[in-house]
């Protein structure tokens, strides 16, 4: 694979460096997966941020059965979703009508599916990265059980502001400004043709909201279930290297979407959406009106006011320094530059005033010595400028005045 890259990044069939780095990120994942402790540090983790989900649960690792070659997971005894899966495409009624009379529902088992990925990825920002229908288990009262945690994605905070902003922006149908904070996200080359590119993720983003608009079934709502399909399509289209994190996000919430849609053909993924954000703002608000969360956020929010005076001080502090040394190399410059003319006047004469050209005879000297004398004198005076204004330039002074920093803003700006 290594070899096919090199030959790829010479071939220039894709942009410089994308097909080495695919190579790459593929070996480090695969990499990944045969790595158990990663995979038991992955279930001890994802186990306990949904320790109080009642959708959720994952199984643990048994230590005990555990090797260097053997990866032991606790047994849990579920409905396979893949089987459910294929009694709706075989339409299986008797096995289907059996689990209902059981309690299990298909809509809310897509339901429980899809809520649990927005919340791994949104609220948790680690998720499983490598959902199967094999790899999902149903339980009682339509919960759902994840047994596999070698590959997984992370999320940072900036990529989950990306998103959030990405998808508050889709759902308020203010697409161009989610197509630029996409553009940002993958930040793409100079060569490629932004206005064509817009255009394409326009039209994918439009076609997502009016399709979950038509009724279930309609060719629109089936158009609208491949739209991160359709988004890493255009993405390939424009050659767009994505960046590893984001394409794991769209490969995921891709398969998460084509379970969902399979067990519920009319599941709404755009009010899906919409309910869950709306939730988690209210939940956050919640949060911070909280006495102690308020208590805690005046401790940091003045802790880092202190520290943002400490350093404009600290910068004013430094701003009047260089200044002072701003103002010395000048006083030092226009020295140099005075005694440069008084030694010319001098030289000139030297050469030219008689008085002084017998005064040289009179003690023995040769008749240019004196101006020669001055001439040196001068040479480095003027090396001794060239190297003053040479300093002098070499000072930076768009990030040291104090003007400018008084106008500096404190706050985050997007």
């Amino acid at each position: 694979m290594r070899l096919i890259a090199i030959v790829f990044n010479s071939l220039n069939l894709l942009p410089p460096g994308s097909v080495r780095q695919l190579v790459g990120e593929f070996i480090n994942t695969r990499k990944a997966e045969i790595n158990f402790k990663a995979a038991e540090h992955n279930s001890r983790r994802m186990s306990a941020l949904a320790s109080e989900d009642t959708w959720e649960i994952n199984a643990r690792v048994r230590p005990e059965f555990t090797t260097g070659q053997v990866m032991a997971w606790e047994f849990i005894d579920g409905i396979r979703v893949v089987d459910l899966v294929n009694a709706v495409r075989t339409v299986n009624e008797s096995y289907l009508d059996a689990l209902s009379n059981r309690g299990y529902d298909l809509s809310k088992i897509a339901h429980h599916i899809y809520r649990n990925a927005l919340n791994q990825i949104f609220r948790d920002g680690i998720y499983h990265a490598d959902v199967s229908p094999a790899g999902l288990l149903v339980l009682p009262n339509n919960v759902i059980a994840y047994v596999d945690f070698v590959v997984v994605g992370r999320m940072t905070d900036d990529r989950l502001d990306n998103l959030r902003y990405f998808y508050g922006r889709i759902l308020e149908n203010k697409h161009d400004e989610a197509i630029e904070e996409l553009l940002s996200s993958i930040n793409p080359s100079p060569s490629i043709n932004r206005v064509k590119l817009r255009r394409d993720l326009a039209r994918v983003l439009d076609d997502y909201l009016d399709g979950f608009e038509s009724p279930a079934g309609s060719a629109p709502r089936k158009a609208a279930h491949q739209t991160h399909l359709n988004l890493m399509q255009v993405v390939r289209k424009h050659r767009v290297v994505l960046p590893h994190d984001l394409s794991t996000y769209l490969t995921t919430m891709l398969t998460i979407e084509s379970i969902v849609f399979e067990l519920c053909p009319a599941f709404n993924v755009v009010a899906e959406q919409s309910a869950f954000f709306s939730r988690a703002a209210s939940l956050d608000l919640t949060d911070a009106l909280r006495p102690m969360q308020i208590y805690e956020s005046l401790v940091e929010y003045s802790q880092e006011a202190q520290r943002v005076f400490s350093n404009l001080r600290k910068l004013q502090k430094s701003g009047q320094m260089i200044e002072i040394s701003l103002r010395t190399l000048r006083i030092r410059l226009m020295q140099y530059g005075f005694w440069s003319i008084l030694v010319s006047v001098c030289t000139y004469l030297a050469f030219r005033d008689e008085a002084i050209r017998q005064f040289q005879i009179s003690v023995g000297l040769e008749p240019y010595w004196i101006p020669a004398a001055f001439v040196l004198f001068a040479i480095i005076l003027l090396g001794r400028i060239w190297r003053q204004g040479k300093r002098l330039s070499a000072v930076d002074r768009s990030i040291i005045t104090s003007s400018e920093i008084s106008v500096r803003s404190f706050g985050r700006v997007r």
